[in-house]
């Protein structure tokens, strides 16, 4: 099952839901770690995977550096003082999980960055 949204800006995006057979979900911490990364690809190794994530897969740039941002806004548009998304996240050596079960993704500080931002 999926929907198709566009974007302010006429992007289509998707949202899929997927049932996975029981045998196929993913249950553990290492589970997760293979098959799902929140981590800045190395540059060096994989200089595809970076300049894609780079690209099109990072947040922001949100807070002080733009509070015009989307996700600095509620649902009754009225303007917020934290990112909806939560971030910046924090750097986290290890998946865990959260009281409620939601996955805490490894976000380990390997020194790789990105600048992405506005010029004010």
């Amino acid at each position: 099952m999926y929907t198709v949204e566009f974007q302010k800006r006429g992007l289509p995006h998707i949202h899929l839901l997927v049932w996975l057979a029981e045998e196929d979900k993913l249950r553990t911490t290492a589970d997760i770690d293979a098959v799902l990364s929140a981590e800045l690809p190395n540059p060096e190794v994989d200089p595809l995977g970076y300049d894609s994530v780079v690209k099109y897969m990072l947040h922001g740039p949100c807070g002080g550096a733009n509070a015009n941002a989307p996700c600095m806004r509620d649902k009754k548009n009225s303007r917020k003082d934290k990112c909806s998304k939560h971030f910046p996240k924090d750097f986290n050596s290890a998946t865990t999980f959260d009281k409620s079960g939601c996955a805490i993704y490894r976000r380990r500080d390997s020194g790789i960055q990105v600048q992405k931002g506005v010029q004010f």
